[in-house]
This record gives C-alpha cells, structure tokens and sequence, in this order.
C-alpha cells in the first residue's frame, strides 16, 4: 500500500495533504504541519498492515527523553507507574542547589580570581569586599543567602559611588557562587546602583597650583613635584600614576624626543592605550628629575595638610583636563588624549576657565 504526502503552498490552505487506498477507494486527509501528516501515515500503515490498535503515538518528547522513558518503565516493570514514581523520587531528591559553607566558597573564589589575568589591586578590591561579606554573614551556608542579608550589607556604604563600586565587587562574588549551582538566584537583582548626580567639577586655580607645588618643594622629597606635575599636566589618573611609578615602567613610557607620554593598556584603565602630549610646562618639571619621579601617601597627607585649601575630589585631574582642553579646543582630541569620551568632556569641561586662566596655569614652572 502507497501512502503519499505531498506540500500544499497556496496560501490559507498551506499544509500537507496525506493520499491513500483503502479498499478499492481512495482516501485523503490534510494535515497543517509536516509532523503531524508524517504521524497520520504512521497510524494508517499500523491499521491498515496490522488491523490492531494504532502503536504510534505523536509526542513532543525528545529522542534522548524517549530512550529516558522507555529504560523507566522497563525499570519499573508495572509495579508502580511513572507518575508515582516520579512523585517518589522527588520526596528523596537532593536539591542541586544545597550550597557550601560561605567561607570555603570564598576560598574557592580566591583562587578563581588569582588565576585570572587582573591587576593586583583588582584582585584585592574583590577579595576585601568579599571577605567583608563573609565575615558579616558568618555561619550561613550559600544556599541560605537572601535579600535581606545583601541588603543589611550594602546599607554599610552610603555614598553612591562607594555603593556601587561595592555592589560591582560584590556581584562577582555571588555571580561566582551562582555559576558553581551553589546558590539558586542572585539575590543583588533587586538592588540596583544608585544614580550618580554628575556636577560640575570642582577644579584648582592656577593659584592653588602654584601654592601646591610651592609647599610641595618644601615638605617632600625631590621628585614629588614631577610626580604632581603629571597628575595635573598630562592628567594621568592616581591609579595610573600608582602603576607608573612601579619599578622602571615610568621611564619607559616617558619620551622627551618625541613630546609625548605613552599610557600602556596594562596601565590604563580600561586598557586602552592612550598618548599624552609633554607641553613645556609638564617638560620643565620632567627634566631635572627625571629618574626620581614619586610621591608616597604620607608625604602627600603632609602636603595637604599645609594647603590653605582642600583639594576636591579627583580635582587634580579634572583640573588637567580643562587645561588641555582650552589648550586643545577639540573635544575629540581631549577625549583621547585623556581617556574619557567626548561627551563628557563636552559636558564637564567646556567653559570652566577663562583664556588668562589657561594661560596662568600653562605658565607654572618648577620653583
């Protein structure tokens, strides 16, 4: 007996029309998909071969969960059915996500982190904020973290962008736990970063500057000016200038031939390499001391505490970046040179200083 199927593509009647012979008379059905017209012949090769009750069945299980289903039943051998052993199977099952001690995971994290290739000070950002989580979560196993005890962390730091700085930190920790199937959800969704207000920033006078650099000669060793003059000339960020001043990498990047400074992608945030252009202001500081650049934490305390001013946050660099963009007069320029886009240096820096500003803070030389 032929059974035949054939495509129908005319328009609402699309589908699969099944043809056949059953006793002397022709037959015909039609079927929307393929698989069902394909399950059609299957019942009619069964009745009509076989006289018997149709043995094929249409199911949406796969080829792997068929061969699941039927090892089952055979296992089962009629004594009970699937459903009821499935039922007891679920009472005796192991929830997969039954978690491990907060501390091991956290060793475990440690290990993870230290085998990726991150700097240093990531590294440690990471692991402080997840030790700190661990020593306030003390005796809960990963299974038994909730939003309540994210949260009654995350309290602990107010301003926003400590918050999300911690949050950042945090997330990697649990996303680590998660990926392990050692916690089921991650309980940091429903606590979002906090909305940074972003106002205008608070920059340094070519007064202050002089005063800075005056009270620096005075307190700090040779080389503290240079290492302060970078921050403001080239406004290289405290981070970089921290990787910079490791070992000889410093020298390396600076080329007084060329007129430029070379920022590496291992020292860059966001690893992107970027130049700076060595203006004669940042020149006359680079050139006497040129392998004696560095300024240590506490001689930087000392500097500030005999300021007749405080120096805002990052205000070093954001002072720097006004300057080289009223020196420069393009945002597209300033944004690479410094590292930020072009609309934030639109944003942010254009019109803060007036051209005698400009020309006053270009002017500072060493005292």
């Amino acid at each position: 007996m032929k059974i035949s199927i054939h495509h129908l593509k005319r328009g609402n009647h699309a589908g699969y029309k099944i043809r056949w012979w059953h006793h002397g008379k022709r037959k015909e059905a039609y079927r929307k998909s393929y698989e069902d017209a394909l399950a059609l012949k299957c019942d009619i090769t069964e009745e009509v071969l076989f006289g018997g009750q149709k043995t094929f069945k249409k199911t949406h299980l796969s080829d792997s969960q068929l061969v699941d289903a039927e090892a089952a039943l055979t296992v089962l051998d009629g004594r009970i059915g699937a459903v009821e052993a499935a039922q007891l199977a679920l009472k005796a099952w192991k929830d997969k996500y039954e978690g491990i001690e907060l501390s091991r995971a956290y060793e475990l994290f440690l290990e993870h982190i230290n085998s990726e290739n991150l700097r240093p000070e990531t590294v440690k950002k990471y692991r402080q904020t997840a030790l700190r989580f661990v020593d306030q979560s003390k005796g809960l196993k990963t299974s038994d973290i909730e939003h309540d005890n994210v949260n009654c962390f995350m309290q602990l730091f107010e301003h926003p962008l400590n918050f999300n700085a911690r949050r950042r930190e945090l997330k990697r920790f649990l996303n680590f736990i998660k990926s392990n199937s050692w916690l089921n959800s991650d309980p940091l969704d429903k606590i979002k970063p906090k909305k940074i207000e972003h106002l205008t920033p608070r920059l340094l006078s070519p007064e202050q500057v002089r005063e800075l650099f005056s009270i620096a000669k005075a307190l700090s060793p040779e080389g503290s000016q240079t290492y302060l003059a970078l921050l403001l000339f080239a406004a290289v960020r405290p981070e970089e200038m921290r990787r910079l001043s490791v070992g000889g990498t410093l020298q390396e990047c600076l080329n007084l031939d060329t007129g430029y400074l070379t920022i590496p992608s291992r020292v860059a945030k966001g690893r992107g390499l970027r130049k700076i252009k060595i203006r004669p202001a940042l020149k006359a500081f680079l050139t006497p001391y040129p392998t004696r650049i560095g300024l240590k934490e506490y001689h930087f305390k000392k500097i500030k505490s005999q300021l007749s001013f405080k120096i805002p946050h990052d205000g070093l660099r954001h002072t720097g970046i006004t300057a080289i963009y009223m020196d420069l007069r393009n945002f597209a320029d300033t944004a690479l040179e410094t590292g930020n886009s072009e609309q934030v240096i639109r944003k942010h820096y254009l019109g803060n200083w007036t051209e005698e500003q400009s020309s006053k803070f270009w002017s500072i030389r060493p005292m």
